[in-house]
């Protein structure tokens, strides 16, 4: 009995400060979710984006630096471990890449579900 009034109230917080002011906006509260996904989505994005160039740019002067050392060098092993990582890290921001182009469908497929869902009701 005690346990229950405490996790009612603890639900009418819930509700008093997340649902109610979600349900006032325009949308409800799932266009205030898909906004803040937006937000996280469009940001990883360009983040993804930046460390694909930076990687490439750093791939190309390992190439062009190790073209004019000799063989055996230290520099040049360095810079082949440099260059193997570059590869890497330009693979893991096409594997982000593409993460985020399927979160960008899906969210598209709840767009269209939605817009079903409001013509019907209409």
């Amino acid at each position: 009995m005690f346990f229950n009034f405490y996790r009612q109230q603890w639900l009418l917080g819930v509700v008093v400060a997340v649902i109610l002011p979600a349900i006032g906006y325009k949308g409800g509260i799932f266009a205030l979710l898909k906004g803040k996904l937006d937000e996280v989505v469009n940001t990883t994005e360009r983040v993804a984006e930046a460390v694909a160039s930076v990687a490439e740019e750093a791939e190309k002067i390992a190439e062009e630096v190790e073209s004019n050392l000799p063989a055996d060098s230290n520099i040049k092993k360095t810079l082949d471990s440099v260059e193997d990582m570059a590869n890497k890290v330009i693979q893991d921001a096409k594997i982000a890449e593409d993460a985020i182009q399927k979160v960008k469908d899906v969210e598209e497929e709840i767009e269209k579900e939605e817009e079903k869902t409001q013509q019907k009701l209409t």
